[in-house]
This record gives structure tokens, C-alpha cells and sequence, in this order.
């Protein structure tokens, strides 16, 4: 869950790494439609995810975009034609989950905003595919997915510029297993631990400058943080 690699606003690994290679197996496809289903599904969730700035979600909370970059790659693969690419994502959307913050940071249950949304995601491609249809203006309807995810009222278009700025190219990767406000952290206590030469019984202070953000996802875990001395 957490060895992921993300975009600018955007947890999408979970998502365009195991979908496009199940379902390439299962179609017998080979790498160039794996790869375009994920820049597909990177590109359009990833503008989705830069549009929705004002929100009370964060992180690998935003599960909705799981949900949109799964029915992305299930629809590229195999291939569905344009009305049935529409209403997959309209359907994904539907019903997007609403993670609780005290979930999401440190207990176990983190993994599961990922998990049922990737299988929802796909799911509604399949669907697509037998004929079911939803709400094509399910994102920016005055009671869609705009209204009831975000503070904004007025949403700026999302999906523009494709082919011209590439959201991939902010692809990010996580050299450690833990979020990325902690990478810095564990970077440091690496760096200490192999390039210095003290004993614990020298250390007299530690003074730690680290983001607000940090210091929110530490607040969060200490409630679960109890659990691991028993």
C-alpha cells in the first residue's frame, strides 16, 4: 500500500500497476496496451485529482480516483468503444467511498480505501461492457461528485491539454515503504546510522524540523500507536 508511486495529487499506483497486468493476462495482450491503459488511466485520473483542491479528503483517502483510473484501464483493456468508455466511468463515480480520516493513518484498515475501490473500478467497465448505463454528468451535475466532494462550487475543467501536458511526468516514486512525509525522516536515520560513529548515551538533544503535515499524520497515529507495545 504504501511502496506506491503517486502523481501531483494523486495515489494511483494501487491502481495502474496490477490492473492493466491482471487483465492483459486474462486478454492475452502484450505491453503496449498494458502501458497505454495506465498513461490513459495516469492522465485522466491525475487531472481529476489536480482539479479537486479544496476537499477534506487527503492522501490515499481519495479513493474516488481508484475508482475513476481502474474503469480507465478495464475499458482500454480490451478496448471499448467510446459510449461504452463514457458510461464506465460514469458508473465508477456513482458511488464513490467517503474514508474517515481516523482510519486511514497507521491502522490497519488504510489498505482498504485502495482495495475495494480498484475491484469497484473495474467492475464498472464490465458492466459497461454487458450494457448497463449511468450518469454521464455524474462529476459536475449540481448534485454530482463536484458538489459533494468539494468546497468549490465552481470546479474548473479538468480534462485539457491531453496530449500536450502530461500529468505522468509527475510520477513520483517512494524509495520506502511509508508515507511520503516520512521519506525524509527515514533518509536522515540512514544517513546517521552508516555515517556516524556514537553511542545512544551521547545524545543529549534531537531537535527535528519537519512539515505541518508531518506532524498532522503523527497526531492521527498515536491512538494506534499503542497497539504495537502490547
Amino acid at each position: 500500500m504504501e511502496l506506491d508511486v503517486y502523481l501531483y495529487r494523486g495515489h494511483l499506483g494501487q491502481t495502474v500497476i496490477p490492473v492493466p497486468l491482471a487483465l492483459a493476462e486474462a486478454f492475452n495482450l502484450d505491453g503496449k496496451a498494458i502501458l497505454t491503459a495506465q498513461v490513459a488511466a495516469n492522465e485522466l485520473a491525475g487531472r481529476l485529482g489536480a482539479a479537486i483542491t479544496s476537499e477534506l479528503l487527503h492522501g490515499h483517502q481519495r479513493s474516488y480516483l481508484q475508482r475513476f483510473a481502474a474503469a480507465i484501464c478495464a475499458a482500454k483493456l480490451p478496448s471499448l468503444n467510446q459510449e461504452c468508455f463514457a458510461e464506465a466511468l460514469a458508473i465508477a463515480m456513482t458511488q464513490p467511498k467517503y474514508p474517515l480520516h481516523v482510519g486511514e493513518f497507521s491502522s490497519d484498515t488504510k489498505v482498504l480505501s485502495a482495495a475495494s475501490s480498484v475491484v469497484e473500478g473495474t467492475r464498472s467497465a464490465f458492466l459497461a461492457s454487458e450494457g448497463m448505463t449511468g450518469t454521464r454528468n455524474i462529476l459536475e451535475h449540481q448534485g454530482g461528485f463536484y458538489r459533494q466532494f468539494t468546497l468549490h462550487r465552481n470546479t474548473p475543467q479538468p480534462f485539457l491539454q491531453l496530449g500536450e501536458a502530461w500529468v505522468t511526468e509527475t510520477l513520483a516514486f517512494k524509495r520506502y515503504s511509508a508515507c511520503a512525509y516520512a521519506q525524509g525522516a527515514i533518509d536522515c536515520i540512514r544517513v546517521l546510522s552508516h555515517e556516524n560513529t556514537f553511542e545512544i548515551s551521547e545524545i543529549k538533544k534531537i531537535e527535528i524540523f519537519t512539515m505541518i503535515t508531518a506532524l498532522v499524520m503523527e497526531h492521527l497515529a498515536i491512538p494506534h500507536k499503542a497497539y504495537l507495545h502490547q
